[in-house]
């Protein structure tokens, strides 16, 4: 039973491969030390045409992929610019990866006619160069604290990390504001209204790390200056207390967040990445795994949405829910001392780590 992994732990090596889509030049050198902003490759974008999977991206039949449009055909698009939606418990969207015009949708397709255009591509974290890809770009490593969350809006950023206490009975609120300082990476428990973010912007804040966030919230954090990362889901779901312990062990030192999510064209997980001293620690987890018992997972769908816990059983057979869809499932001893039954699917290998030697 295969399902995805989220790493959650103080201590891993961390490697992240940067790489342009097409043939460039590499600016950096191997043992190179980097930061978030470096420009790591650049080169020139042909103008030509992309055939974009528009129904591989949101994981739709190609008839309904028209309907999901969110530009027009013809118009004209920039990168990153979001072209088609599905909503949901979490809402799949498909941007544009290139400025040009929309041209057609077709069998589930969306063309994409392109400009000439130059593309720089930023190492997104603070690290070493590890190896270079020639003509493309580098692989960066670094040692660390890695969280990875469920939700991003794509965006990228660094800071210094702030861990501010809140909870869905106190979000964060005006006088909050006066604990805020310019370039912090804010972390809490619940996401902020969308009045008080407008004024945390305003600080000149560079992030946002939320456990929990409201439905409602997610245009107002889309259209976001600074990257937003949701750790456990959308709802209202009991806080993280470990992961938010974490946090609290790194204040202050300087944080990177790559909110990009996994689409049709981002393969990456939404994560922050807290560079520490070099040291001989664990990998972190390919993005799939299969599911064992004795795994620690986190639900992120239904009842228990957002809460973790303890795999105690796996089922043989599938089981058929009161919602007449049947499916494998497994067994799930939370923290609050209640055992649930959860449909695999609904389920993430939670990857806590343990420090090597």
């Amino acid at each position: 039973m295969i399902v995805n992994v989220l790493n959650q732990a103080s201590h891993m090596t961390i490697r992240r491969a940067r790489k342009l889509s097409f043939p460039g030049q590499v600016l950096v050198n191997k043992g190179e030390k980097v930061s978030p902003d470096a420009i790591i490759a650049q080169g020139k974008l042909p103008g030509g045409i992309m055939m974009l999977d528009v129904a591989k991206g949101l994981r739709l039949p190609p008839e309904e992929i028209r309907s999901c449009l969110t530009r027009q055909i013809g118009e004209r698009v920039q990168e990153g610019d979001e072209i088609a939606r599905c909503e949901g418990t979490f809402p799949r969207l498909v941007r544009a990866p290139a400025v040009g015009q929309l041209v057609e949708c077709h069998q589930g397709n969306v063309v994409l006619t392109t400009d000439e255009m130059m593309t720089s591509l930023k190492a997104g974290m603070l690290g070493e160069v590890e190896k270079i890809m020639p003509e493309y770009g580098a692989i960066i490593v670094t040692w660390g604290c890695l969280v990875q969350g469920l939700w991003g809006n794509n965006r990228m950023g660094s800071g210094v990390l702030h861990v501010l206490e809140s909870s869905t009975e106190r979000p964060l609120g005006l006088l909050d504001l006066e604990l805020m300082s310019n370039g912090e990476v804010i972390v809490t428990d619940v996401c902020p209204s969308a009045d008080v973010l407008e004024k945390m912007l305003a600080k000149g804040i560079s992030g946002i790390i939320a456990g929990v966030c409201q439905p409602g919230m997610i245009p107002v954090l889309e259209k976001s200056e600074v990257p937003v990362l949701i750790l456990q889901g959308f709802g209202i779901n009991k806080p993280d207390v470990f992961t938010m312990a974490m946090f609290s062990a790194h204040e202050g030192k300087i944080a990177t967040i790559d909110t990009h999510q996994g689409d049709a064209f981002f393969k990456n997980c939404p994560e922050v990445i807290i560079p520490q001293d070099k040291g001989d620690y664990v990998e972190d987890a390919p993005l799939r795994g299969s599911l064992a018992i004795g795994q620690e997972v986190r639900i992120f769908s239904g009842p228990a949405s957002g809460q973790a816990g303890i795999v105690t059983a796996i089922s043989e057979t599938p089981h058929a829910f009161q919602s007449g869809i049947s499916g494998d499932t497994a067994s799930v001893y939370l923290e609050d001392d209640q055992e649930v039954l959860v449909p695999s699917k609904n389920l993430m290998i939670l990857n806590r780590g343990i420090r090597a030697g």
